[in-house]
């Protein structure tokens, strides 16, 4: 059992081969998360988008995501803090 598996079965969840990737798209600029979103929902993942470094640390808590993909030039919070 790989490690991604074993983390999904400790919390509860469906291994990740057995469910689409949960991505959170962090970036101010709303066209940029567009953009992101439509590439890789074409790829199955499931995506959420948060507009700024503090929205995507609350959805951090509250949710688990496979992958976090913030943008490093963000004004409010940049993705480097990550």
């Amino acid at each position: 059992m790989d490690l991604l598996m074993s983390a999904a079965f400790a919390q509860g969840e469906a291994p990740l081969a057995a469910r689409s990737p949960r991505l959170l798209i962090v970036d101010d600029v709303a066209e940029n998360r567009a953009i992101l979103a439509r590439r890789f929902q074409r790829q199955a993942y499931h995506i959420t988008e948060a507009e700024d470094g503090f929205c995507a640390l609350e959805l951090i808590a509250s949710q688990s995501f496979d992958l976090v993909l913030p943008d490093v030039m963000m004004q409010a919070w940049t993705g480097s803090r990550f």
